[in-house]
């Protein structure tokens, strides 16, 4: 799934004329995601670096069922979300099927914005942030995804505990 993303931002980049941009040298455990935006944030620690973990119980996924195409942000029943962030980037990572997201994030005071996800490639979601001893809980302010509120809902619907 992450060659497929880094082929199609190749793509992107190679049909528009523009050169991709070169990623900053870190040694962060996140891929470094495509700017389709610009600028992107600085290679710097921010108070939500870390890995947080959730399972999804069912009062919050809602109905069960397997889908041929699922959409991205898909909560399922006892599926084990990460959401890693180190230094202005994010990674999602799904334990049933495998599927992975990255983007950046911009950590200011106690909002966090989201850039550069390819499943919403134009679109900034903003969110407050919380953190209470382990947790971490993100509110929505305006999200601008093209999947409606499938992505404030994955990343609002249940906090995120800090992993280890």
């Amino acid at each position: 799934m992450r060659r497929a993303i880094a082929i199609l931002a190749l793509l992107a980049a190679a049909c528009s004329g523009e050169a991709p941009a070169e990623p900053a040298a870190t040694s962060s455990p996140v891929p470094y995601p495509y700017p389709f935006t610009t600028p992107t944030p600085p290679p710097l620690e921010t108070p939500l670096d870390g890995v947080w973990e959730r399972e999804v119980p069912p009062e919050v996924a809602g109905a069960e069922g397997k889908c041929r195409r699922c959409p991205p942000y898909r909560l399922e029943v006892g599926d084990t979300n990460t959401l890693t962030i180190d230094r202005g980037t994010f990674e999602i990572e799904h334990e049933l099927h495998g599927w992975t997201n990255v983007g950046h994030v911009f950590v200011e005071g106690e909002v966090a914005r989201f850039i550069n996800d390819p499943n919403c490639t134009s679109a900034e979601g903003v969110y407050r942030w919380r953190i209470s001893g382990d947790e971490l809980s993100l509110e929505l302010v305006e999200d601008g995804c093209a999947f409606g509120e499938l992505r404030p809902r994955y990343l609002t619907s249940t906090a995120w505990t800090r992993a280890g």
